[in-house]
């Protein structure tokens, strides 16, 4: 009724408050039912098999991550319910398994400015894969190594997998369709929707597939996104390190922080939601074989972030094109090619992003209905209007910004543009 419907914007708007605006991680609960059910269901089933799982003191939805003390206790285990995949993905579609030949820890799987190298990847056969899943189990457990803490070496992860955009083009064969909703706390993406609507199919929504003991080492997201994960089946532990302020920009990764050895960890456990905030390195280590849900997004908070990314990545493009004896100045094309090969946007694309939004939010600030809606329902509220206005204030600076960066990238910085 009007009173939920009221109390969810309510939530939605302290959400941006407390977490997206001031960039900090947070865990939610409560979103199995209303979201991802039919995905839960289909995904998982049951085992006779004892866990030793973590449960935190009740908080409400949203509690912040460094404050989810948990403790102990025993539940039994949901197990991922492979004859599912078997039957609607097929034991013949290919799969993209990450190979990470580094131990987890500060630096490990960095390059000299603090991006995550790309790991050694094979294509297997679903089949394969999860053959490969219940040896590893069968030998984990037998071992008496579960609930370990400590990720392994040489372990197989299945990242990255488009699964989403692969079912959309065979969704009349599945049970339900769509499996899943994106979260209201997690809707407004810039990203995901552009791409869904301009682009030739791409997205940043992933499954993520890993038995006992796997693990991503140190890294921050792509794009300095915003990202959030939920757990069908599984556990997970998140360590994250804690960036600092700093007023030189002096030995940081070019955002105004660096990271120090403060860090904490928190555990997700099965149906829960982790709210990832851009540029906070992490690490995360599977403590049970784990599939998760994964959306990397973009809103107005956070496309400035995602603009500074874009720039470096300019600039490393800039020194490779050089020792191709390439002139960076004569080559916007060409760095433009290079960036959607890097990061799957490049300037062009970023800019109609943002003008895109723009106008969506000045159409809804005013009454119009210019195309379908891609977040939460205009209301009148004093917090969602404030909410419509800071981000449109936002993304107006945005374009202001680019189109200044723009042209300086494309003349060579003779450009003497001034926007008001």
């Amino acid at each position: 009724g009007g009173a939920n419907c009221h109390q969810l914007l309510k939530s939605i708007h302290q959400f941006k408050q407390k977490y997206c605006d001031k960039n900090v991680p947070c865990l939610i609960r409560g979103l199995e039912k209303s979201h991802f059910k039919d995905i839960s269901s289909q995904w998982r089933k049951s085992s006779i098999r004892q866990i030793e799982m973590y449960s935190e003191p009740a908080r409400g939805v949203i509690s912040d991550a460094c404050n989810s003390n948990a403790a102990p206790s025993a539940n039994s285990q949901t197990i991922v319910n492979t004859e599912w995949f078997s039957t609607f993905v097929g034991d013949d579609s290919m799969v993209p398994v990450r190979i990470n030949n580094n131990q987890p820890g500060r630096g490990s799987n960095l390059d000299d400015d603090g991006r995550a190298q790309e790991c050694e990847t094979m294509e297997m056969k679903l089949s394969e894969w999860i053959d490969e899943c219940r040896d590893h189990e069968e030998q984990f457990h037998a071992s008496g190594r579960s609930g370990e803490r400590r990720p392994r070496d040489n372990i197989g992860y299945l990242k990255d997998w488009h699964l989403v955009n692969f079912l959309s083009q065979r969704n009349e064969s599945l049970p339900s369709w769509p499996l899943y909703t994106t979260p209201s706390f997690f809707q407004r993406d810039l990203l995901n929707d552009f791409l869904r609507r301009y682009s030739d199919g791409g997205d940043y929504k992933f499954v993520y597939w890993g038995p006992s003991g796997s693990a991503t080492t140190l890294h921050s997201d792509v794009l300095h996104s915003y990202s959030w994960s939920y757990n069908v089946v599984g556990m997970k532990k998140w360590i994250f390190h804690i960036p600092e302020l700093q007023r030189d920009n002096d030995d940081d990764d070019g955002r105004g922080e660096h990271y120090n050895s403060k860090q904490f960890e928190v555990i997700q456990n099965t149906g829960q939601t982790i709210f990832v905030p851009a540029t906070w390195k992490h690490e995360v280590i599977n403590l049970l074989e784990t599939i998760s849900i994964n959306h990397n997004w973009i809103t107005a908070a956070n496309v400035d972030l995602s603009w500074q990314c874009l720039l470096t990545e300019i600039s490393s493009i800039e020194t490779e094109l050089q020792s191709w004896g390439h002139i960076p100045d004569l080559d916007f094309a060409a760095r433009e090619n290079m960036l959607r090969g890097c990061i799957g946007l490049d300037v062009t694309s970023f800019f109609f992003m943002v003008l895109v939004e723009l106008i969506r939010l000045l159409s809804s600030l005013y009454g119009v209905d210019c195309d379908e809606s891609v977040g939460e329902e205009l209301d009148s509220s004093e917090d969602r209007l404030l909410d419509l206005t800071s981000a449109i204030f936002r993304l107006r600076n945005m374009l202001c910004i680019i189109i200044e960066n723009s042209m300086e990238i494309i003349d060579g910085g003779d450009c003497d543009v001034h926007l008001e």
